[in-house]
């Protein structure tokens, strides 16, 4: 989504547009972390399909964005063949690839999925009431993705990813704190903007394949921070999130010193910086 969306909308509105996928899934998921407080999870699973099968059939109406176009008339204009899946790993897409990736990867390895689906056990292990520390998760999330649809084609993207990586750390003893805060900061800059300047990156010869790639590790960076966070907690709550802390660090280094800033940039603007 955040791919169609870059191509067909004005450079000054693209990440504002582009966040708006994201924030309409925050929607989505804040609307049923408070309903899952008086909702049983099996009628919840129901329920949360019915967009789903709403949306499905309006798909095979969207148009095909102008850029797409474009690139099918010059492929059919070119005599060489390299315009595989595989195009995507020379040489002069490595350092655009190795951007996309570890910004994608940088929110599931600070441990997003660990916190999403253990919220419950976070709040319950320090004596909160789980309904209450859930009503108010899905407040912040969907303030926090409002604020960052509204700053990133104003304070950039850039600046929004730094930002957000001073607030994601916190105690066991503040535990209730620390996930508002987290949430709240993670909405206004790691949970869209990756994807935008993903999306934003890659030439269109090579944009589906690096989606793809990226999919690819988005889906197993959550698996592995779901699957081992229990584990960790046992073994220490306190390593757990010491661990999530050094990714929060390193990822905003690397952010600092590689991520270059594409807010107001045409896409080959952009795609000049890495190429």
């Amino acid at each position: 989504m955040p791919v169609y969306m870059t191509e067909i909308t004005p450079r000054n509105l693209r990440g504002a547009v582009s966040s708006f996928s994201q924030l309409f899934g925050i929607v989505g998921s804040s609307v049923f972390y408070a309903l899952g407080t008086v909702v049983a999870w099996r009628n919840l699973a129901i329920l949360g399909a019915v967009p789903f099968l709403v949306i499905f059939p309006l798909l095979f109406f969207i148009p095909e964005s102008p850029r797409w176009l474009e690139y099918t008339e010059h492929v059919k204009q070119q005599q060489d063949g390299d315009r595989g899946f595989f195009k995507l790993f020379q040489r002069k897409y490595a350092f655009s690839l190795t951007i996309g990736v570890i910004l994608i990867a940088l929110p599931e390895l600070g441990g997003a999925s660990g916190y999403s689906y253990y919220t419950d056990s976070i709040f319950t292990s320090t004596g909160v009431s789980s309904d209450f520390g859930f009503i108010w998760t899905s407040l912040v999330q969907l303030l926090g993705a409002i604020l960052g649809t509204l700053l990133v084609d104003v304070s950039g993207r850039r600046s929004l990813l730094l930002e957000n990586r001073y607030w994601e750390t916190g105690t066991p003893i503040l535990a209730l704190i620390s996930v508002l805060v987290y949430f709240a900061s993670t909405e206004i800059g790691m949970s869209s903007i990756p994807w935008i300047v993903a999306a934003e990156i890659y030439p269109v010869d090579v944009k589906g394949a690096a989606g793809t790639v990226c999919n690819l590790v988005a889906s197993i960076s959550a698996w592995l921070v779901a699957y081992s966070f229990n584990f960790l907690l046992q073994w220490s709550p306190t390593g757990t999130f010491l661990m999530y802390a050094l990714v929060t660090g390193l990822g905003f280094v690397f952010i600092a010193k590689l991520v270059p800033e594409t807010k107001g940039k045409s896409l080959e603007e952009i795609q000049s910086l890495f190429h």
